[in-house]
């Protein structure tokens, strides 16, 4: 951030709430997770769900399968171009959500472990 001269416009944010969270993603262009290895990907579809674009590494495969080709992958992570060109991209064009992200909703998510915790304790088949 230093060398770049951007450092005087960051901000580090900690403990921010649900409520302040979501109006962070309301206000942005895009979500840019630069992630090379995620075990899900939370912040993208908190990202997602509230309308806002994401640019991320296609390495990282949880967050490609939520964002399912709809949004800005970077293929070298190490590339400052890349995330450049995949922001610009991000910037100048309209969102489009991912087919299926109801699925990761928490009623949904909720669920299906509830599902799958009566199957294990009661034996049924899911």
């Amino acid at each position: 951030a230093s060398e770049a001269g951007v450092l005087p416009r960051l901000e580090v944010r900690t403990n921010v709430s649900d409520e302040h969270l979501r109006s962070l993603y309301l206000g942005a262009e895009a979500l840019v997770f630069p992630s090379i290895w995620e075990g899900f990907g939370l912040p993208v579809v908190e990202a997602l769900t509230t309308g806002a674009k994401v640019v991320y590494c296609s390495g990282a495969l949880s967050v490609a399968e939520i964002c399912k080709g709809t949004q800005y992958p970077v293929e070298d992570p190490s590339s400052t171009d890349e995330f450049i060109a995949a922001m610009e991209l991000a910037i100048q064009t309209p969102f489009q959500a991912p087919l299926g992200l109801e699925e990761y909703r928490w009623e949904s998510v909720a669920a299906r472990v509830n599902e799958v915790l009566s199957c294990c304790l009661g034996g049924d088949s899911v």
